[in-house]
């Protein structure tokens, strides 16, 4: 009915499901809302409840849409907040006091994507870019693939997000070798003499001996 309490705490499920979905909300504070729905439905409805939520769908979806997520971001597009929302997802555990620390992956995946970003819009003005972020982002890049491979020593992967997580850190390894590989390549570059009329001539701009 039109105003009723049902309504409005109907609303209020529907948003926190959606939130509930991509990870936004607890599964426990989710339920928190849907009991509550339930309790004001059967209130207005002489202790009969007209909704019907599935609970398991509502899981599938938000397992659907984390896995995807793992699969197919970049070491690039990761960030602090989704490293730390992916973790407590998989169900992967803090170290403790006296274990090893798993590398501060969230930190250094922030750090060297603001690099790597600062670097690249800085490229789009000056061949090979900032020299001073370009070896910031290599130094950076070095620190987080290192940071990536203390993490899955330190760790245990059992649920099938955790697997995902350990095989996507396992690709993150590898592109940022290729990554690190290309900007030292870009680094050597710059300080060849001959490498801007190289590129001139790539350019057809002038035909200069080099």
């Amino acid at each position: 009915m039109s105003g009723s309490k049902t309504e409005k705490y109907r609303k209020i499920f529907e948003q926190a499901a959606k939130e509930f979905v991509v990870g936004k909300r607890s599964e426990k504070d989710f339920l928190k809302v849907l009991n509550k729905l339930d309790a004001v439905t059967r209130k207005e409805n002489a202790g009969i409840n007209l909704d019907f939520h599935d609970v398991e769908s509502y899981i599938q979806k938000r397992n659907k849409n984390f896995k995807a997520y793992v699969q197919t971001s970049s070491v690039e597009q990761m960030s602090k907040k989704y490293w730390k929302m992916i973790k407590k997802e998989a169900g992967i555990k803090k170290s403790g006091f006296l274990k090893k620390a798993d590398g501060n992956v969230g930190s250094n995946i922030e750090k060297y994507g603001k690099l790597h970003a600062n670097w690249a819009n800085s490229a789009v003005l000056t061949a090979g870019g900032d020299h001073k972020l370009l070896q910031a982002a290599i130094k950076q890049g070095e620190v987080l693939k290192n940071s990536i491979t203390s993490f899955v020593n330190a760790k245990e992967f059992k649920t099938e997000l955790a697997k995902d997580l350990q095989k996507k850190c396992e690709t993150f390894v590898n592109d940022l070798n290729a990554e690190i590989a290309r900007l030292k390549k870009l680094q050597s570059e710059a300080h060849d003499p001959t490498a801007t009329l190289k590129m001139i001539n790539q350019l057809g701009m002038g035909q200069f001996k080099v």
